[in-house]
């Protein structure tokens, strides 16, 4: 089994390579033996280990091609650069063996008193050298994608566990006493002064924790779903607040259509508002819910509470989460008196 250096995109060990190069050499040996070109077949001679010296050097030559142009480079490479370094190293391997070789064919003449060195010697070598050079640039090429591979799934699983774990702070921050209280106490009241409403505001809110605990490990679900949710909510905050709060929903469900959201993130928004502006029937607090085919906004008036205690999981939750997904276009704005985001549709 290949030993790989995490230090480099594409490094195996040096005894790794050595076999490598060992399995290649008797390959090569054995070719020579049966498509021998001399005059007569090569000797089983301690001489012939230079053979594998010869491709063992090859290997390490374009291994440290490799190693010199991209390094700890991060992933991924263009393709274009892909091919200027597997030509170059293609190139200079067979020119490193072509040469190593003829030198090894003067060592074997003069030590062995061999035929001489000729061109057809010379033509072989740089055949031989030019297919060994594929070999070891494909092998180099294997070991490059199979990290760009692992690398690149191992990013999406450390993206994954941020998700969920700012999912899990929503969760959390969703299943808040105090907001639990807050919607019991609403609800308290409501059955007795209108049994029906009430009914109707259990069923969102048993819809809503559903959906909460349902979509804490996903990545995104169908937008239309999260604008269903976000709409119960709304009627959650309508029965609460009455005519304190004023809803514009100018969203167009056919730009929702086939599209994703982060899951919660519509009802995480709506959240932030309220808990951080007035809501009263003198000065009522107004939502707008607008959409294009590539984004949703969501808009308030602009009524600031005194002092709003932050859990710090709102705003900086649903940029990171945007983030993980690969999109960091979350758009914030303030004006002197609304405040708006804009969140993508995926």
């Amino acid at each position: 089994m290949l030993a790989f250096n995490l230090h480099y995109p594409m490094e195996i060990r040096f005894l790794s390579r050595l076999l490598i190069s060992a399995i290649i050499a008797v390959i090569l040996v054995a070719i020579i033996w049966v498509t021998s070109q001399f005059r007569e077949p090569p000797d089983m001679h301690p001489l012939g280990l230079l053979v594998l010296v010869i491709v063992h050097l090859t290997f390490e030559v374009i291994f440290w091609f490799w190693k010199r142009y991209l390094g700890n480079d991060t992933f991924p490479h263009s393709r274009l650069k892909m091919f200027e370094i597997g030509l170059g190293s293609i190139l200079l391997g067979t020119m490193t063996f072509a040469l190593l070789f003829y030198i090894f064919k003067w060592i074997d003449y003069w030590a062995l008193n061999s035929e001489p060195p000729g061109s057809p010697h010379f033509r072989i070598s740089i055949l031989s050298g030019l297919i060994l050079s594929i070999v070891f640039t494909v092998v180099q090429l294997a070991l490059y994608y199979n990290r760009a591979y692992y690398r690149k799934a191992l990013e999406n699983e450390r993206n994954q566990n941020k998700l969920t774990q700012a999912n899990l702070a929503i969760l959390t921050h969703q299943l808040d006493p105090h907001f639990l209280f807050n919607n019991f106490n609403t609800l308290y009241y409501l059955i007795d002064e209108n049994q029906d409403l009430a009914k109707r505001f259990l069923k969102n809110m048993s819809n809503i924790y559903r959906h909460i605990l349902q979509s804490k490990d996903q990545r995104s679900i169908l937008a239309m779903e999260e604008y269903g949710i976000a709409r119960q909510y709304l009627a959650m905050l309508q029965q609460r607040y009455e005519e304190a709060l004023v809803i514009d929903d100018q969203i167009n469900a056919d730009h929702l259509k086939d599209r994703f959201l982060p899951p919660l993130v519509m009802q995480q928004l709506l959240e932030n508002i309220v808990k951080h502006n007035q809501v009263d029937t003198a000065q009522p607090l107004g939502i707008q819910l607008s959409s294009t085919s590539v984004a949703l906004t969501i808009q308030n008036k602009l009524i600031p509470k005194p002092s709003a205690p932050s859990t710090g999981i709102g705003l900086p939750n649903i940029v990171a989460r945007y983030e993980h997904l690969g999109n960091d276009s979350v758009r914030i704005e303030q004006g002197e008196q609304s405040f708006s985001v804009t969140i993508p549709l995926l």
